[in-house]
This record gives C-alpha cells, structure tokens and sequence, in this order.
C-alpha cells in the first residue's frame, strides 16, 4: 500500500512490486514520479586530463609569443592573452563529462555482486516452489549476503577514519562531508555556549 496525497495522484505511475527479493519480510514497492526532467550535470574530472593534448593546445595558442610591454596595461593585457591560451587549452584537454548522478559506494565489490545474484535466485526457486528446502537455502543465501555486506562497511569505515586522522584538520572536514555540495557547515558552538553569527566569529 501506498499512501499519497491527492494532488500527487495523477502524477504517480509504473507502481509495481519489484520481484527481487528485498533481504527483509517485506517486498519494495517502486513508483515514478511525473515531472519536470532535471539538467544533466556536466563536470570536469582533472585526473583524466590528456597533458599531453594539452601541451600541444598551449604551444599552438602561445606560439612565438613576442607581445611589446612597456606600460601596466600592456602587462595586463598579455597575462590575459595568456591566461587564456591556459584555460582554452585545459578545456580542451580536460572536456566535460555528464555525471551518471550515481557515486559508488567504497564497500561494494564483485564478491558481493555474486552473493546478491545468489541471494535473489535463490528466493524465485523458494518464491515458485514453496518449499522447506528451498526457503531454508535462500535464508543461507541471504544471510551469508548479509554478513559480508556488515562486514565490509565496518572494515571501509575503519579504513576511512584511518585516512582521515592521517590529513590535516581544515581538509579532515571537507572529507568528512564526502565532497558534497550539498552538505555545508552551520553555525559553531562558542566556548561560552554561544552560536556564531558572523563568519569572523568562527
């Protein structure tokens, strides 16, 4: 059952049931939402920046750069000819990419990609067959899944606290927030009990 306010109604479609199995008593139930489609997000990722189309993009943007400088002006308008032969030739090199909107978990491996699949076949065989036997291996199936899954998200929480004493604090807490834009900080306690107001207070 799902409950939704009436304005919303009209707008919910594809309700079904998702036959995997859910790895609790109850199945998930799935709905979409008619709206507006969001922009894609598109990101630049420096890592993957080819250096070496970016070198040949800034010799061919600079050239024989011979510009005549005798007054400040003139020193500003070169560093603007080369600031941007830089950006035009890391663009280049370093295009943008459209984001999936997914980021993948740190604990996640093949290992456990294997036992989910497990975990599933194993609940259609007892799902259609209705049996001891078969309800009884999808429980090992689903409880071995489980004790793996536990497993690596303590042992990826001990690595991440591990990493994060190991830098210094100002980057521990943009680490912590895991790089989202949309988690900032607020306002900080004050040693008298107090809350900051103003950015100077912090």
């Amino acid at each position: 059952m799902t409950l939704e306010s009436r304005s919303n109604m009209s707008k919910i479609f594809d309700w079904h049931i998702v036959p995997e199995d859910s790895l609790s008593d109850h199945r998930k139930i799935s709905f979409a939402l008619q709206q507006d489609r969001r922009p894609s997000i598109k990101r630049r990722n420096v890592r993957k920046t080819d250096w070496d189309t970016y070198q040949s993009e800034l010799d061919m943007h600079m050239g024989l750069w011979l510009g005549s400088v005798h007054t400040p002006a003139d020193i500003e308008r070169e560093l603007d000819k080369v600031d941007s032969a830089i950006i035009q030739s890391y663009e280049t090199a370093c295009p943008t990419r459209k984001c999936s909107g997914r980021k993948k978990v740190p604990w996640w491996n093949h290992e456990l990609s294997c036992l989910r699949k497990k975990a599933n076949r194993a609940f259609h065989i007892a799902y259609w067959s209705r049996s001891d036997q078969d309800w009884d291996q999808h429980h090992v199936a689903r409880r071995n899944f489980k004790t793996v899954l536990h497993r690596n998200k303590q042992q990826e929480w001990r690595n991440f606290c591990a990493r994060t004493e190991s830098i210094h604090e100002s980057a521990r807490l943009y680490k912590i927030q895991g790089f989202s834009p949309t988690v900032t900080l607020g306002m900080l306690r004050l040693p008298d009990g107090q809350w900051t107001t103003i950015l100077e207070e912090a």
